[in-house]
This record gives structure tokens, sequence and C-alpha cells, in this order.
């Protein structure tokens, strides 16, 4: 993964947007932001073009956080990237800007199908359920001090790490199961269909062998609102 977050936001939130990447920055986290790593992209520009973009950067990023303010109401394009990375991977989480996160959700109650970051133990949250491409440690101070000399290990962050499969295709395997030996018996005389239950069953044996857990989103039970 090329970032470890993609934050999207609103436009019109720019002091707001620095400072939640400064303190995601400080916690470790490398932040994708459209404005600067998509300068030719126009938030007022709906298109084709835009959309390839985003989506492009989206897959390079392990996870989502969905900055909602009292402007992000307002943006043609939050809600956009929080149904394409829904599906992506599931690893989607709302970042509230202050304590009214429920009243700046008002009209758009599919916000609180995703767990919320609590303002309170905010880094501890994103520690477990946000998963970092690196942790730091020994590595980087042996590359920039090759020739010191470290009496003792240097303490490494602890960080969550992605999983093999994430919410997305835990529940897209889910759903093979029970439609297995149906159109597995349905397709003996189509080829083409087959073909097609031969490549869900790859993923579906995952399910049926039990090596993955039922789908949950990750943060789900501690990342609850508050009314």
């Amino acid at each position: 993964m090329a970032y470890d977050i993609f934050l999207s936001h609103s436009s019109e939130d720019g002091e707001l947007v620095e400072r939640t990447r400064s303190e995601l920055a400080g916690l470790g986290y490398s932040v994708f932001l459209d404005s600067e790593a998509l300068p030719q992209v126009r938030p007022e520009a709906v298109t084709k073009d835009t959309a390839q973009a985003l989506r492009d950067a989206m897959r390079e990023c392990g996870s989502l956080l969905y900055l909602i303010s009292e402007k992000s109401a307002a943006s043609r394009w939050m809600p956009w990237e929080l149904g394409f990375f829904d599906g992506f991977c599931g690893r989607v989480f709302i970042y509230p800007a202050d304590g009214n996160a429920a009243r700046h959700a008002r009209g758009r109650e599919y916000l609180k199908i995703y767990p919320m970051v609590p303002l309170r133990g905010r880094e501890e949250f994103l520690r477990k359920y946000v998963p970092k491409s690196s942790v730091p440690g020994v590595a980087p101070v042996a590359k920039l001090f090759p020739h010191a000399v470290v009496p003792w290990p240097l303490p490494a962050m602890e960080a969550a790490r992605a999983p093999l499969f994430d919410y997305a295709q835990q529940e897209a395997t889910a759903m093979h199961g029970p439609r297995l030996l149906r159109e597995t018996q349905q397709s003996l005389f189509d080829p083409l269909g087959g073909l097609r239950i031969a490549a869900e069953m790859t993923q579906a044996v995952w399910r049926l062998w039990g090596l993955m857990p039922a789908p949950r989103r990750p943060g789900e039970k501690e990342g609850r609102w508050r009314e």
C-alpha cells in the first residue's frame, strides 16, 4: 500500500484537513490528500477522469477516514468515496471534527453504519484498527546510523495488521456457501456457468473451511455513535 489512510474530506475544510493530517502523521500514518497527490483533480468537476483518478488512489490506501464536519454535508465526492472504499475493503471509519458528529450526520443516517473514531482514546483506537504500512523500530535507526552501537533494541509501536481478507471480501464470501450445491448442480450442462462457479468456490472454500471469521467491520463494537 502506498498510503495508510485515504482522508475523505470537504474541500471547504482546508484548515481542519491540515490539522487532521498533522495529527495522523504525528501518530506515524501516511495520509493521502487528493489536493496534494492529484493537483489536476478539481472537487467541483464531477467527471469520469476525476472518478478514475480517485479510484486508483483509493486502491493504494489501507483505510478510509471520513472527516465529518459541518461542511462535509455539502461535499459532492465524500459519499461516493465512502461507497467505493466500502465495497473495496470495508475498512472505513468516521473521523469526527468535534463532538457534534451525530448532528453533522443528520439526513445522512447511512454514516452511522460505520464505526466512529472516538474523540477520547483516539490514538489507541487507531493503533488497534487502522493498519500501518510500516512500524518504526530499530531498522530506520540502523539506516541512519549504520555504525552506531545500540545497547538494547528500541521499542516498536504496536499497530493493527490488515487481515488477508478484509470486511468486503468476507461479506462476499459468506454469500457463496449456501449457493454452491444448488448452482453446481445447475451448471452441469452449462460450461460457462461451471467456470464461474469454480471461481466463486475459490473464495467460498475459505469460509467453508472455517478459516475466516464472520464478517464484521473493523472497530464496529468500540466505535459506537453517541447521540
